[in-house]
């Protein structure tokens, strides 16, 4: 089963959307937002940089392949 789905990450106050970033070319854990099911080893690859929204505490990401149903995902936020 896949699972077609955005990922949002809240803080507790407003960040600066230049200093997060994903990995957009492929399945390196690169980038300050990273989804991996096999503990970091490689992360799911998004289809563009986070969006901001709720005057820059929550950024919502989308990867760019449906994600397993089956599988259990981590997300690491990172200093990049």
């Amino acid at each position: 089963m896949s699972v077609s789905t955005e990922i949002s990450v809240s803080f507790n106050e407003a960040m600066d959307s230049d200093t997060l970033s994903v990995n957009t070319f492929d399945t390196s854990c690169s980038g300050s937002i990273q989804v991996s099911n096999d503990e970091f080893v490689s992360c799911v690859q998004m289809s563009g940089e986070p969006s901001a929204s709720n005057e820059s505490k929550t950024f919502t990401v989308s990867p760019s392949l449906s994600l397993s149903g089956e599988a259990v995902y981590k997300i690491r936020i990172t200093t990049d």
